[in-house]
C-alpha cells in the first residue's frame, strides 16, 4: 500500500474548509479494503500499483503467492471487501480450493485480471469460477481444438457491450495498446461487458460470471504500462472494485425448492403477506407464494460491522420469528478473526447466537439494544425462540461440543422485546443423554455422540412439549426427538429411543402452511467429491396425538 504524504496542520484545516461542500456521504464512507494477489508472472510494479493509488475509495494490501492462498484459507481473508487477482499460479491445495468455493458461497467479491486467466490448469473448478481460462495445452471444446496464444503491443479496438452496467457506465468504445489472448475458452453463460473484433484476440475482453452466490468479474486487459495508464482501463478497474464491494447476489426466479443448496432450512409461513420466507445458513433469504418455486437469494441480515461479529461474519441457521408485531432474526454469527479458546488442539473461533429485528419478514434485519446475548467465552449456535407456559420468551440454543466435549441444549430468558437476555443459561439436556447417537472414543469403544445441533420445539394436540434436535450415528446425520415430562422447558427431558426422520436428514423445523397443512422443513446431507451437499426437503407431519409422527415426503404442487 502507498503511504499518503503528511500535510501540515494549517494546510489540513484549510483543506477541510475548501472541501466542505463535498458530498457528506463520500467523506463519511469507509474505504473499500482490497487484497491484490500477485505472483508467478512478472510485471512493472510501480505503474501497476499506480492504478490502485489513483482510486480514492480504496485501501489495499498486496500479497504474493503462495502466501496469498494461505491467507485466503484463513480467517484473515474476512477483513477484505474485494480480492483482485493478478497472479499466474498453479499450486493450490484441496483445503485452499475449498476456501475459494466457501468464500464464493458467501457472496465474496473476486476480480480476475489478465494473466490470472492462465492459473490453475489442473483445477477443473477454476474455469467455472472465472467463466473462462487460457489453456496452456490444446483443448477440445464443442468440437473445436483451442490452441491458446498471445501477442504483445497490439492496438485493440474495444466495444462496450453493457453501457448501463455500473462496471462500464460512462465508458465509451475505446482503443488500447495491450497484449491479446487468442483461442481462450469462455463459458457460454458469462455476461459480457467488453468485446473486440481484433482477429488475433478472444472476442470478449471482460465479463461477469455467476458462481454460487457471487458475481465474479474477469478483465483480460492489463499487461503493461501502456494499458495501466489508459484512462478507460483505470475507470474500468475502479468501477469494478466499487461495484463488487457493494454487490448483492444475483436474484434468480422460479427456482424449485430441491434446486436450492441450503443448510438448516427454516420456513416462515407469513399470513400477513401470504408468502413463504426461507432462510438458513449463509444469511440469505428466498421468497415463495406456493412452496414449489422460489425467488432469491436476497441479503437481509445487516449486523453491525463494528460489533464483536466483525465486518463479514459467517451466518448459520437463521430463523425468522414473528413476535408482537415485529420479525426477529435468530442466527449464529461467527467472527473467524477472533479465537476464544483452544481445546484438544482445536482452535475455537468467536461464535454466538444473536437476534436482529425488522418490521418486515424480508428485512432488513438490524441490531437491537444488547451487544451480546450469550457469554463471549462460550461457542453457542442454532438458537430458536420459544414462549413457555409462564408466557415469557426464551432463547433455546446449543453450547457447542468443541469446548465442553459433550454438547448441551440450553435455555436463557429473553427480555420482553427480545432485545437481550436476562440471567444465566440453564442446561436442558446433554448430548450424552441420547440413546441412539453413536461415535467411537479414542479407544475405539462406542459411546453417545458429543454433538447437539438444531433444536426446535413444538406442542402436540394433547399439550405435550417436544423438541426435535440433530446429532450423528457415526457418520450418518440423524434427527431425534425428546419430550418434557413437565410440559415446560425445565423438563426433565426424556429422549425417544429411535430417530424420528430418515438417515442423513437433519436440522428440521415444523410449520403450518398457509393452507393449514403441517409440514417439516429439513435438509438432506451427503458428500459429493469431498464437498458437503445439503438441500431443503419437506415432510408431512402429524401432531394430532401425543407424539410427533413424521410422514411421507411432501412435494408442493
Amino acid at each position: 500500500m502507498r503511504k499518503v504524504p503528511s500535510i501540515p496542520a494549517k494546510a489540513f484545516i484549510l483543506l477541510l474548509i475548501l472541501t466542505g461542500c463535498m458530498h457528506a456521504s463520500f467523506a463519511q464512507q469507509k474505504k473499500i479494503r482490497v487484497l491484490i494477489v500477485t505472483g508467478g508472472h512478472g510485471f512493472e510494479h510501480q505503474p501497476f500499483y499506480n492504478v490502485f493509488d489513483s482510486i480514492p475509495s480504496i485501501t489495499y494490501d498486496t500479497l504474493v503467492q503462495p502466501r496469498a492462498n494461505a491467507l485466503i484459507a484463513s480467517p484473515e481473508v474476512n477483513k477484505y471487501d474485494v480480492l483482485v487477482f493478478y497472479d499466474l499460479f498453479d499450486s493450490i491445495s484441496p483445503a485452499q480450493q475449498e476456501a475459494y468455493i466457501s468464500l464464493l458461497k458467501k457472496g465474496a467479491s473476486m476480480i480476475f485480471l489478465h494473466h490470472s486467466l492462465v492459473s490453475y490448469q489442473n483445477w477443473p473448478e477454476f474455469i467455472k469460477i472465472v467463466g473462462g481460462q487460457y489453456h496452456t495445452s490444446p483443448v477440445l471444446v464443442n468440437g473445436d481444438t483451442l490452441r491458446a496464444n498471445y501477442e504483445h503491443g497490439v492496438n485493440i479496438p474495444v466495444k462496450v457491450e453493457q453501457k448501463d452496467h455500473p462496471v462500464t457506465r460512462g465508458i465509451s468504445d475505446f482503443e488500447i495498446e495491450d497484449e491479446v489472448y487468442g483461442d481462450v475458452e469462455i463459458l457460454p453463460q458469462v455476461k459480457p461487458l467488453l468485446s473486440t473484433t481484433h482477429p488475433k484476440s478472444m472476442h470478449y475482453l471482460a465479463w461477469i460470471n455467476h458462481y454460487e452466490h457471487s458475481d465474479v468479474i474477469c478483465i483480460q486487459l492489463g499487461h503493461g504500462p501502456t494499458a495501466y495508464s489508459n484512462p478507460n482501463f483505470r475507470k474500468l478497474i475502479r468501477q469494478a472494485i466499487e461495484w463488487s464491494a457493494t454487490l448483492s447476489p444475483a436474484i434468480k426466479k422460479n427456482v424449485p425448492l430441491d434446486s436450492i443448496v441450503l443448510s438448516d432450512p427454516f420456513i416462515l409461513a407469513d399470513s400477513t403477506t401470504s408468502m413463504y420466507y426461507l432462510t438458513g445458513t449463509g444469511g440469505l433469504l428466498w421468497k415463495s407464494k406456493n412452496l414449489a418455486v422460489w425467488d432469491g437469494p436476497y441479503q437481509v441480515a445487516k449486523p453491525d460491522p463494528a460489533s464483536w461479529m466483525g465486518p463479514k461474519p459467517m451466518i448459520w441457521a437463521a430463523e425468522i420469528h414473528p413476535y408482537k408485531g415485529k420479525y426477529y432474526y435468530f442466527a449464529t454469527f461467527t467472527n473467524r478473526a477472533v479465537n476464544i479458546d483452544t481445546v484438544e488442539g482445536r482452535v475455537i473461533e468467536r461464535r454466538a447466537c444473536h437476534v436482529l429485528v425488522s418490521n418486515n419478514p424480508d428485512g432488513p434485519f438490524v441490531p437491537m439494544q444488547d451487544p451480546v446475548y450469550l457469554p463471549a467465552n462460550k461457542p453457542t449456535l442454532d438458537a430458536t425462540l420459544w414462549i413457555d407456559t409462564d408466557g415469557k420468551p426464551y432463547m433455546i440454543y446449543c453450547y457447542e461440543w468443541l469446548q465442553n466435549l459433550n454438547g448441551t441444549i440450553e435455555k436463557i430468558a429473553l427480555k420482553p422485546d427480545l432485545s437481550g437476555t436476562t440471567g444465566a443459561g440453564k442446561v436442558l439436556f446433554r448430548a450424552s443423554d441420547c440413546p441412539w447417537s453413536r461415535e467411537k472414543d479414542q479407544h475405539g469403544k462406542n459411546r453417545p455422540n458429543k454433538v447437539t445441533d438444531g433444536p426446535y420445539l413444538f406442542r402436540t394436540a394433547t399439550g405435550r412439549l417436544g423438541m426435535i434436535w440433530t446429532s450423528w450415528i457415526y457418520d450418518v446425520y440423524t434427527q431425534g426427538v425428546a419430550y418434557s415430562n413437565s410440559g415446560t422447558l425445565d423438563g426433565p427431558w426424556t429422549q425417544e429411543t429411535a430417530p424420528v426422520t430418515p438417515p442423513n436428514y437433519g436440522h428440521g423445523m415444523i410449520f403450518r402452511a398457509l393452507d393449514g397443512k403441517l409440514l417439516m422443513s429439513i435438509h438432506s446431507h451427503k458428500s459429493i467429491n469431498g464437498h458437503t451437499h445439503r438441500v431443503p426437503h419437506l415432510f408431512e407431519v402429524d401432531l394430532s396425538g401425543d407424539r410427533l409422527v413424521v410422514g411421507k415426503p411432501y412435494i408442493p404442487g
